[in-house]
């Protein structure tokens, strides 16, 4: 809305045949040049503009003074015709300028005779008379060289508008004009200014500026900036090109890994290049997590953290996404290492899925616990269908609630064709067979699912030996789930025995193998569990004599006794 009204006003303003003065300002990063670039062009294709002899675009960027201003306005000047056409003005203006130097060769030092030069000046000066009825954009007026004056330049408009019949748009940031040049500003405004525009595109807005059509993801990016209210162009741009960065990294994901990770990237994005003092601090936002706020420092300090603490929770920030970390390293550099990148969102990614697939899973059950009506077979059908298209990410005792159910509708035999799909799918981590480790053991009711889970695990131990599967982990530095669950199968007394036959360089690999699982980030369950019966085995050898004990401290095993 904000821009279709600012169009209304730059039209009215381009079509008047009056000379004055336009004022448009907003703040840092909203897309002020770019939109007055845009509608300007727009005007000048449409023959709308009055002024269309002349048009001047001029950034007061490094501008020191008052004449370097003025020939400015004077060089920058195109015909109305070549607005938005502005390249080849400038590859004409370069050619130009070959010639003059080529020329230039042939007077030797002819220009630095002090004559010459103080003739140029005067030349230069000179060159501002011929600006007449032109339309002038002067920007950037808060990043002017310190020898031009906020003064000076309201002089100057006044004058082109005034004496030599222009139009003149003048764009600035509001939030960094301060101090003196603020004063001057405000002093000549109501004199110098005819129309003022404050620009507050909306976030979407600024998103259909900053995306295009071929940005990747870009309704998930839109989305989460509005929610972020992120109006500066420049850091959408960012976060755009950041995207592009990870999309190849990204595919192949959990479409929930992708949202979380790209929900990620634009909160730190902002926070990190922000500078209008809104967005939270990056480094909280790296740091901690939402539900807490930090300890120590003023009152003030508390408010304004347990502030970013709801703000992010409204944003529904992961604190806890193992990527972050990643995303933050693109942020903060311009780039990652894609090995490690994939390490992490490997983890994530299982994690989600499962997470996922037990939802999906749970939600079958909504249409049995839903309502009254006479649907078991709809019922059966999407528990069913939900079962086998989750079935890695489904706990024992939510098997033992399926089959449960079905038995009690008499239908026993796709009971126990579920029980047989999953072991037959799960049979690869067979770890999860055995019961004697499972903490929901007293709560299962299905028979039939508590024998062929024992007779499963039962089968998968008798397939490895110990020594094969700790072997294979000690040769290779990897393992497969075979080789966990063999591990994790085996009795403390097993541990024991490996122990005590292995010897020289294995016996340090083996051990090591063994305990490596204690000390991996991330590590599941059953993988602790085999560190943890290792550990025992350790123990168990350190009690015997004297010199197992200072052996086993040497693995880093405590041998005090208890």
């Amino acid at each position: 809305m904000d821009s279709q009204q600012l169009e209304e006003q730059l039209l009215r303003f381009l079509k008047s045949d009056s000379p004055g003065s336009f004022a448009l300002w907003g703040n840092w990063g909203v897309g002020k040049t770019f939109t007055w670039k845009k509608y300007i062009q727009c005007a000048s294709e449409k023959d709308q503009l009055t002024y269309s002899n002349n048009y001047s675009y001029v950034s007061l960027f490094g501008v020191n003074s008052l004449e370097e201003l003025k020939f400015q306005i004077f060089q920058n000047q195109i015909p109305g015709e070549f607005i938005g056409r502005e390249d080849e003005i400038n590859e004409k203006k370069m050619e130009s300028t070959k010639n003059i130097f080529t020329k230039g060769k042939k007077f030797g030092g002819l220009f630095l005779d002090p004559a010459v030069t103080k003739f140029a000046n005067v030349i230069r000066s000179a060159a501002y008379l011929t600006v007449n009825k032109a339309l002038i954009c002067i920007d950037d007026i808060e990043r002017k060289g310190n020898g031009l004056t906020i003064n000076d330049t309201m002089g100057l408009i006044s004058q082109l508008t005034e004496e030599k019949n222009c139009k003149v748009v003048l764009i600035y940031n509001s939030g960094v004009l301060q101090g003196e040049d603020k004063t001057e500003y405000d002093n000549y405004r109501e004199k110098v200014i005819d129309i003022e525009f404050e620009y507050k595109p909306s976030t979407k807005e600024c998103c259909a500026v900053a995306f295009s059509q071929q940005t990747t993801f870009k309704d998930e990016l839109t989305m989460n900036c509005i929610k972020l209210e992120v109006d500066n162009i420049r850091i959408l741009r960012r976060i755009a090109n950041f995207t592009a960065y990870l999309e190849p990294l990204l595919e192949g994901y959990h479409p929930g890994l992708i949202k979380t990770c790209l929900n990620t990237l634009c909160l730190y994005a902002w926070c990190y290049y922000s500078n209008d003092g809104l967005s939270p601090n990056y480094t909280f936002v790296k740091k901690r997590p939402y539900g807490l706020t930090a300890e120590g420092g003023t009152e003030e300090d508390k408010v304004q953290k347990a502030r970013w603490s709801s703000y992010l929770q409204s944003y529904k920030y992961n604190w806890g996404f193992e990527v972050n970390s990643q995303v933050a390293k693109l942020i903060e550099s311009g780039s990652l290492d894609q090995h490690q990148f994939r390490l992490h969102a490997d983890r994530e990614n299982e994690r989600i899925q499962e997470n996922y697939g037990r939802s999906n899973f749970f939600s079958a059950f909504d249409l049995f616990f839903g309502s009254f009506e006479d649907n078991e077979d709809a019922v059966v059908s999407e528990i069913i269908s939900e079962f086998k298209k989750n079935v890695k990410y489904i706990s024992i005792l939510n098997v033992d609630n399926a089959t449960s159910l079905l038995r009690k509708l008499n239908r026993s035999d796709e009971a126990d064709m579920l029980i047989e799909f999953y072991i037959a799918e799960n049979n690869e981590n067979s770890a999860i067979f055995n019961l004697s480790e499972y903490p929901f053991y007293d709560s299962l009711t299905d028979s039939v699912l508590i024998n062929s889970l024992n007779e499963a695990a039962n089968a998968s131990a008798k397939m490895q030996t110990l020594e094969e599967a700790v072997n294979m982990i000690a040769s290779n530095q990897g393992w497969s789930p075979t080789e966990i669950s063999t591990m994790f199968n085996a009795s403390v007394e097993e541990y024991v025995a490996l122990f005590r036959k292995t010897r020289n360089d294995m016996l340090k690999d083996y051990v090591n193998a063994c305990l490596k699982f204690a000390r991996l980030q991330g590590a599941s369950t059953e993988q602790i569990k085999i560190s943890e019966k290792a550990t025992f085995a350790l123990k168990s050898l350190a009690k015997e004599n004297r010199i197992n004990r200072i052996r086993v401290s040497y693995f880093g095993v405590s041998t005090n006794e208890e």
